[in-house]
């Protein structure tokens, strides 16, 4: 969820900032927020505790919910802004330029360490509730531990 809206993003950047890019970037955030909003709310439940490690105080699923969040409102900021805040096109159809580039490969080279990590922890079927081991890469060294 945390790359769709990426897509919108990267559609910006590689062919000029458009509103349906942005509306991309949007629709794709708000899924996120609620698939992040219901991890949150699981947890609410006193007693149940948080799941994962915490980052200044904050889940993970609650940094995402925030961040979600802000990219909506972001994005909506922009959208108002209409001509002002909309970059001049260029000649060659609005094209990200050497910092857009690689702003774009260091987000797929992210993606796709997320990927094999996953891949890694979860092997080929669902991954572990409390994972404390990498089942593939376990399975692919011969050891064998408990779950």
């Amino acid at each position: 969820m945390m790359v769709l809206p990426f897509v919108g993003l990267a559609l910006n950047l590689r062919f000029g900032p458009l509103p349906s890019h942005d509306g991309i970037a949007i629709l794709s955030a708000v899924a996120g927020a609620f698939v992040a909003e219901r991890q949150v709310a699981l947890h609410v439940v006193p007693g149940t505790g948080g799941f994962g490690s915490t980052l200044l105080g904050l889940h993970f699923y609650t940094l995402a919910l925030i961040a979600f969040v802000a990219l909506i409102v972001g994005l909506g900021v922009l959208l108002l802004g209409d001509g002002v805040l909309r970059a001049e096109r260029r000649a060659d159809n609005g094209g990200a330029g050497r910092f857009g580039a690689a702003c774009l490969l260091l987000v797929l080279g992210v993606v796709l360490a997320n990927a094999v990590s996953a891949a890694e922890e979860c092997g080929t079927g669902l991954c572990p509730d409390d994972p404390t081991r990498y089942e593939a890469l376990d399975s692919w060294l011969g050891h064998a531990g408990p779950r």
